[in-house]
């Protein structure tokens, strides 16, 4: 089953240490995923009917995974990086038409 991860950002302010850490565990992350391409945003805009604005989330990247059923993806989820650094990750099951 495919599903995606949103990674939402925390409260937390980070050291500048703290900041390299993520960076190395960022990096192990990916390599246990077996992720070769993992989506970090920085910025962008929201278009509405009404208009476009900036956008001001704080959803900071995506990645797709692979697991047998949610419940196994959302361990998965558990152990990410989003989740030690105070965020959070949304799981979402590919539809499957």
């Amino acid at each position: 089953m495919t599903f995606i991860f949103l990674y939402r950002t925390g409260k937390l302010l980070l050291t500048d240490e703290q900041k390299m850490e993520s960076r190395q565990v960022w990096d192990t992350w990916n390599a246990f995923l077996k992720e070769t391409y993992g989506i970090r945003t920085a910025v962008g805009k929201v278009v509405t009917s009404t208009g476009v604005v900036d956008y001001r989330g704080d959803l900071k990247g995506a990645s797709i995974v692979e697991a047998g059923s949610l419940a196994e993806a959302v361990e998965i989820a558990k152990k990410s990086p989003t989740v030690k650094y105070g965020g959070a990750v949304e799981v979402l099951e590919e539809f499957q038409g």
